[in-house]
């Protein structure tokens, strides 16, 4: 086990920083961290569950050199309703064995591979957020039309 929760002054967990670390079973994030970094946790098999962090802004996505954060990782992701989450990027959590996920009201960009290649099987997205909704299987994008009425003289 891992705990980084005293690790006050930490603003993000770097590209790489546990990846592949075969004997990784559990970590405890700083609760201050806004980015989680390409490939942070890449292929650590023994890791079944993590809690992120309400501080966190950013799941960065998959990268050619880094891979995807969560990429042949975790069984469960724990989301807080607090989350300050706001982008989930491409492929981040591909090929992980998660089957559900929730996403918070603050999210604004979700890429649509994040869950690329997982077993997906129930969909959560907090009521709140005014961008994404589900119906537990489907996310879809909420469009906004903005229009103006012309007033003819």
């Amino acid at each position: 086990m891992i705990d980084m929760e005293q690790c006050s002054d930490l603003p993000s967990l770097n590209n790489s920083l546990f990846s592949n670390c075969a004997k990784l079973k559990s970590i405890k994030m700083p609760q201050k961290i806004t980015i989680i970094g390409n490939g942070c946790f890449f292929n650590n098999v023994l890791l079944n569950s993590i809690t992120i962090p309400d501080s966190v802004q950013i799941i960065k996505g998959w990268s050619n050199v880094d891979y995807a954060p969560f990429q042949n990782t975790l069984k469960e992701i724990k989301i807080s309703p607090n989350s300050k989450l706001t982008t989930i990027e491409n492929a981040a959590f591909m090929s992980s064995k998660i089957t559900n996920i929730f996403i918070p009201k603050l999210v604004t960009y979700l890429d649509p591979g994040f869950i690329l290649n997982c077993n997906i099987q129930r969909i959560e997205i907090d009521n709140d957020n005014p961008i994404y909704k589900t119906d537990g299987t489907v996310i879809y994008k909420v469009l906004e039309i903005m229009h103006s009425l012309s007033v003819i003289i």
